[in-house]
């Protein structure tokens, strides 16, 4: 289709004319409202996709932070097979010092290590007296055996 070129002349061709331009101009509308909710719904959906992706991020965090703390759980430590004083007797003997802020067993097991490190240490230093002590007493049992001869 086209039209005969008489229908454009007179007043019916005006109307036709002027509805036509109506029309571009409603179409003209149209594709630009079409354009900004376009544009709009983009940056919607941006913003939710960088939310998702945040989202995604904090469940992976969670996630491996819960695997972090069953490891340490699960954790076997040197000082869960260090023999040490049973806790009664280290309340009983242990300095005050040693037995403040038992409430922590953090500090409390710190406390015990260090009391007992402390106790392991006296111990070495009288085996070492001992020793020496020992060596004395040879000596001395050899110089009283020359002069028995």
């Amino acid at each position: 289709g086209t039209l005969p070129e008489d229908v454009l002349e007179g007043e019916k061709g005006m109307t036709l004319l002027k509805t036509i331009d109506k029309i571009m101009d409603l179409h003209a509308l149209a594709f630009g409202s079409t354009r900004v909710s376009k544009n709009l719904t983009a940056e919607a959906k941006t913003a939710m996709d960088a939310r998702q992706i945040g989202l995604q991020n904090v469940m992976y965090e969670k996630r491996h932070l819960l695997e972090e703390i069953v490891k340490c759980r699960d954790f076997r430590s040197v000082y869960q097979d260090v023999d040490l004083i049973p806790l009664d007797e280290f309340n009983a003997v242990a300095p005050p010092a040693y037995r403040q802020d038992n409430s922590n067993q953090h500090i409390e097991m710190i406390n015990r290590l260090k009391f007992e490190h402390e106790a392991r240490m006296r111990q070495e230093k009288l085996q070492v007296e001992r020793v020496k002590l020992i060596k004395d007493n040879r000596k001395a049992q050899e110089k009283l055996d020359r002069f028995d001869k």
